[in-house]
């Protein structure tokens, strides 16, 4: 099933340089939807079918990553929706929920780092890696990797320590 907010796509022309009107809706969408993280180039197949069903991949640059939506066509107007294929993990935010969530597991205090950058684009089903620093009771902070799995587009996770 496709997500998406469908939207007009008034002309899909020959893949030249400039955007066709799908990929600027389609951008448009995208700057809304993952906002404040920036998007960029979005690009379809070139001259994609535009009847109703067609079904086809379209790629931007989001967090300067590859990011890839499929899009299907659902009317005769050209109108479409589509289907996100990379999560955007703040990692702010992934560090917070996943010390929070491991110091509940773990039953101690836990700090989570998954690096410098400000987003991860990370394709859904696929895992990146995290490093917890476990407090111990003569102060020294403990090391071990996670493994975080994506498990959809909107970011939810799911994690696991690896053995080590």
């Amino acid at each position: 099933m496709l997500l998406g907010m469908s939207l007009v796509a008034v002309a899909c022309g020959g893949g030249g340089p400039e955007q066709t009107q799908l990929e600027r809706d389609l951008e448009t969408d995208l700057v809304s939807r993952l906002a404040p993280v920036s998007v960029s180039t979005t690009k379809c197949i070139d001259d994609p079918s535009m009847a109703r069903g067609s079904i086809f991949t379209c790629e931007a640059l989001v967090a300067d990553s590859f990011y890839e939506v499929q899009v299907e066509i659902i009317d005769e107007q050209g109108r479409f929706e589509y289907e996100r294929r990379h999560a955007v993990i703040n990692v702010i935010d992934a560090e917070t929920n996943l010390g929070s969530d491991a110091s509940l597991d773990l039953g101690r205090q836990v700090q989570a780092d998954c690096g410098d950058q400000d987003y991860l684009v990370v394709s859904v089903l696929n895992v990146f890696q995290c490093q917890l620093t476990l407090d111990t009771a003569d102060g020294v902070g403990a090391t071990r990797n996670i493994e975080v799995k994506v498990l959809n587009a909107d970011q939810d996770v799911d994690w696991s320590l690896m053995p080590g």
